[in-house]
């Protein structure tokens, strides 16, 4: 069982996710409160009230839980700044980590919420401290973070997860975890993978805290020394009855049972305090052991169902956090047997003696003196478009994944000038010991992480051709709306990490590379002051912030037109000059002085905005749609009310607005056009990528039910356009990579 690909708690938010099954975590949460709030207060006051905290919560998952944590914390800091009397609020860097297979999605779409609801928690006329989110794909058993960048590091109920199911080979039959009728083998086996994972924990944390750090962690642990004491083993004992009754009734392979073993090791306060010593980086400060019963609904402030009393609620909380690791090894056709099973043993156990976990929370402080260090932030924006805005998520066949062909010609085309723009970073820098770069409106699929690959073996090249023996350590961000498909991002980062390596020269080596998702518009703010050393972005600019505000003046069109009034072209450019100087504006205060950026937008070489080179796509789907609104099929309110938020600028339009701004100083603009293959070039094809690229927009307006219609005459009348002699398809990129002044 490779852990990393299979530990999940179940995502979405259905009768049996995570999200809705996590009360027991809530509970314990909220109590180790107190001891969070005296190891920041601590923090706080040791760094004399830093600017900028940067915080890090390591196995999230998905749900309220993920949130509740963040607001705690923020409150917690807001509150002791208050209290000290202190008047300036801190920059908060909140980082959200969990495995690639954590459901991201659901969580970034909770984030604009959870920062409106925080403020109405908040002290009467104080104000709310500045907090970006960002989330982490990876096993904390691995480094995640930058070296020294780390003030506040949290856990809960995560730590007790293994790296890895030990080795015993199959010595464990008839259980699925350490009990009374496990062999000392299986015991010694257990309590080693948790050794070596939590020694690596700590280490790799050490090297990410600043010095004077505090870190809390709570962990499902136990009183007793004895690591096969029922209060650890009980409820795994009772999914393992349940289980071995199913392989006496022939429902399950012996076989299959025999080699099943869950991942998992509840340490004593002893172990956690023996493995923290002898790591040697961390002072202890407190450490405690609570219980909480299984049943969360003995909290009367959660006012929750007789029915919950009866294990119905514990069941779902384990059905919640242990069927993904069923799932993967017994099959999908078991497992509502399984869990109808196993609701009745805890309802019977349960109804007959009041079972408890336990939890072993420990404070620490990373030994050495305290540093500030900067981060990196995200900003929410409350619009329309941000709401609807993404290319077609996952891996299906119109899917941006696997319709993005143009936008990785367009990558590999600019890379002379990427590699030019990092060669004058890099030496200007002096060889820097950390490269921070972005990568905004990163969108998903292969794309976004060729993206990542041409930059970072471009500093390797660039290292190696200059003759420099250390590589920088690379922060790198994926920044994109919080609709994007990041779940299908952050799952392909462990393999690109692993492919990286292969092509690169003899005698180099992998630059140290840490990614971030960031949900968020790029119209806004997303990073602090002089944080970021490389920008880039690739076929995103040209998309608005908003649709243009033109009072329904443009009808029979869906974009610029040459039907189109002049009212609506110039609707359309002065929301584009608005959004674009707002673009350089942010980034202006983002990117440290000498920074470079590349931005790369789907434009034009004419000067006039409703030439064929960049309307011709939207046209044929205006007229697709205006056939369809006379056979009655869509209606001509709605046709009418629809405008794509898209301008495509011309090199001299990017150019005057990068000048008004008046930040950088452009160090090279190039036009040029994305020669396409007749394979390309087909309507077929075209339909696909024009599909991955308008569906959301067109679903959120019209709705589910016409699309398919839609693109497959849409895709019909590419076919007959583009197969006709004079009928070219052209594609013309604007290119410009400018360096920051100061």
């Amino acid at each position: 069982m490779d852990v990393t690909e299979v530990l999940r708690m179940n995502g979405g938010d259905g009768d049996y996710s995570y999200s809705n099954n996590s009360l027991l975590q809530r509970k314990v949460i909220l109590m180790t409160k107190p001891i969070i709030e005296d190891a920041l207060t601590n923090l706080y006051c040791g760094m004399n009230f830093p600017k900028t905290l940067v915080m890090a919560d390591l196995g999230c998952s998905s749900g309220p839980n993920t949130l509740l944590v963040a607001s705690e914390l923020i409150k917690s800091i807001h509150e002791i700044r208050l209290k000290l009397g202190h008047d300036e609020s801190p920059e908060i860097q909140f980082y959200l980590n969990d495995l690639p297979h954590n459901d991201f999605n659901t969580l970034f779409l909770s984030v604009s919420k959870f920062q409106k609801n925080l403020t109405q928690l908040l002290v009467h006329n104080s104000s709310l401290p500045p907090c970006y989110f960002f989330g982490v794909p990876g096993s904390f058993y691995t480094r995640l973070f930058l070296n020294k960048s780390l003030h506040f590091v949290h856990s809960s109920y995560s730590l007790m997860w293994l790296s890895k199911v030990p080795d015993m080979e199959n010595t464990n039959k008839g259980s699925i975890y350490i009990s009374t009728t496990s062999p000392p083998s299986v015991i010694r086996a257990y309590h080693e993978q948790f050794q070596r994972d939590f020694f690596m924990f700590l280490k790799c944390r050490a090297e990410e805290m600043v010095g004077g750090g505090r870190m809390v962690l709570t962990i499902l642990g136990r009183r007793s020394d004895d690591p096969c004491s029922k209060e650890c083993c009980y409820h795994w004992d009772l999914l393992a009855e349940t289980l071995n009754d199913m392989v006496v009734e022939g429902l399950i392979k012996e076989e299959k049972m025999d080699l099943f073993n869950i991942p998992q090791y509840t340490p004593s306060l002893k172990e956690v305090s023996n493995e923290v010593n002898k790591e040697g980086s961390f002072v202890v400060d407190c450490l405690e052991v609570s219980e909480v019963n299984w049943d969360a609904c003995t909290d009367q402030n959660l006012n929750l169902s007789e029915d919950d009393t009866q294990g119905v609620n514990m069941s779902k909380c384990m059905r919640a956090v242990a069927e993904p690791l069923l799932l993967s090894h017994f099959g999908e056709s078991i497992m509502e047997e399984v869990f109808a099973r196993y609701t009745n043993v805890i309802k019977n156990r349960m109804s007959i003696e009041d079972a408890k976990l336990v939890n072993v929370t420990v404070s620490m402080t990373r030994k050495g003196w305290l540093k500030c260090v900067f981060c990196c932030s995200i900003c929410e924006r409350d619009m329309d478009v941000i709401e609807v805005l993404r290319m077609n998520g996952g891996d299906g066949d119109s899917s941006y994944s696997n319709n993005s062909f143009i936008q990785r010609k367009v990558i590999s085309m600019i890379k002379p000038i990427i590699e030019d723009a990092l060669t004058n970073l890099y030496c200007g820098m002096n060889f820097p010991k950390t490269l921070v770069m972005a990568d905004l409106g990163c969108s998903s699929g292969p794309n976004t992480l060729l993206v990542a690959s041409e930059l970072i073996k471009s500093i390797d090249k660039i290292r190696l051709k200059l003759g420099h023996d250390e590589s920088p350590e690379i922060q790198f961000y994926l920044n994109d709306l919080p609709h994007n498909d990041f779940n299908t991002i952050f799952r392909l980062v462990s393999k690109f990490q692993k492919n990286l390596t292969q092509p690169m020269e003899p005698n180099s080596s992998l630059p140290p590379c840490y990614f971030s998702g960031v949900p968020g518009s790029f119209h806004t703010r997303l990073f602090l002051n002089k944080s970021l050393h490389f920008v880039h972005s690739s076929y995103s600019l040209m998309w608005l912030s908003q649709v243009p505000e033109m009072e329904n003046t443009n009808k029979g069109n869906i974009y610029i037109s040459k039907t189109s009034p002049p009212s609506v072209i110039k609707a359309y450019h002065e929301q584009f000059q608005r959004d674009f100087l707002m673009f350089l504006k942010c980034r202006a205060e983002e990117m440290v002085s000498g920074g470079r950026m590349v931005l790369t937008t789907l434009g034009r070489r004419s000067d006039d905005p409703c030439s064929k080179e960049c309307c011709y796509l939207w046209d044929l789907l205006a007229e697709t749609l205006n056939n369809m609104v006379v056979e009655g099929l869509i209606k001509e309110e709605k046709m009418d009310s629809f405008n794509i938020p898209q301008y495509l600028p011309s090199h001299k339009e990017v150019s005057n607005e990068v000048n008004k701004e008046g930040s950088f100083v452009i160090d090279c603009v190039e036009v040029f056009e994305v020669k396409l293959s007749e394979e390309d070039a087909q309507g077929t094809n075209m339909g696909k990528t024009m599909r991955a690229v308008a569906e959301p927009l067109l679903l959120s307006h019209f709705g589910e039910s016409i699309i398919e219609e839609v693109f497959t005459r849409y895709t019909n009348v590419l076919k007959n356009h583009l197969s006709l002699k004079d009928s070219k398809l052209v594609n013309v990129c604007v290119t410009v990579s400018m360096t920051r002044k100061g």
